[in-house]
């Protein structure tokens, strides 16, 4: 499921502004990621970031590797960095990936992540004139906070923190699909990936929270229309 290392080096603080003091982080295979410590983020937003980037998986999300560092003194999600890349700008040739980001979309829609603000996508390119999107950072999503998920099962997610300039009359049909995908997921996939997120946060309510994220699914297609129109007018 999500990769875990026993230690990480910590390198210099990542320069943009986040909450969590995420770090550039070395592994002892050679690898860099960008790590953000449980001791900052908190046990619901590691939740969060593990749920989203499983489900993500499932419904084809493009998001970095994610792994797990599980040294006690330091607990930490690893993302696997991306070079040369910056964060969302309305590229003049479009988005190269559109499925990807349309599934995107879907799993914000499905977390409840209402914050898919501008440095919460990295642009790859241009390719040909376009870009390809990346999705990161998914540790505001409400999934981590599973009262307050449960609340609000049947809401769409508010756009107010959304990235601007998206071109999401070209993504509806492909965020459209992939709604369609997460509405007829197998359950014990869902499941099984919602457990696994729960046991990396330490979250005995690992059950509560898998049949709350399927009852969402079940809804999904209609939430996601009304997400799109939201963002539709935001654009």
């Amino acid at each position: 499921m999500i990769p875990t290392y026993p230690a990480i080096s910590r390198l210099h603080r990542v320069p943009v502004p986040h909450t969590n003091d995420a770090v550039y982080a070395l592994t002892a295979d050679g690898r860099r990621w960008i790590a953000k410590r449980e001791a900052d983020m908190g046990f619901e937003a590691l939740l969060a970031e593990a749920v989203a980037w499983l489900l993500g998986r499932l419904i084809g999300v493009r998001a970095p590797d994610a792994a797990f560092c599980d040294d006690p003194a330091e607990r930490a999600w690893l993302g696997a960095c991306i070079p040369d890349v910056s964060h969302w700008f309305p590229a003049p040739g479009g988005v190269a990936n559109a499925a990807e980001v349309g599934a995107m979309l879907a799993i914000d829609a499905w977390m409840l992540n209402e914050a898919r603000h501008s440095r919460n996508i990295l642009a790859e390119g241009p390719l040909a004139g376009a870009v390809r999107l990346w999705a990161i950072d998914a540790d505001e999503a409400l999934v981590g906070h599973i009262d307050d998920y449960i609340a609000r099962l049947g809401d769409v997610p508010s756009v107010h923190n959304h990235a601007r300039g998206l071109p999401i009359g070209e993504l509806a049909s492909a965020t459209q699909a992939a709604a369609r995908r997460t509405a007829g997921l197998p359950v014990a996939e869902v499941r099984e990936r919602v457990e696994a997120a729960c046991t990396l946060a330490r979250e005995p309510r690992a059950g509560e929270l898998a049949d709350a994220a399927i009852r969402r699914a079940g809804a999904f297609p209609d939430i996601v229309e009304h997400y799109l129109r939201d963002l539709q007018a935001l654009q």
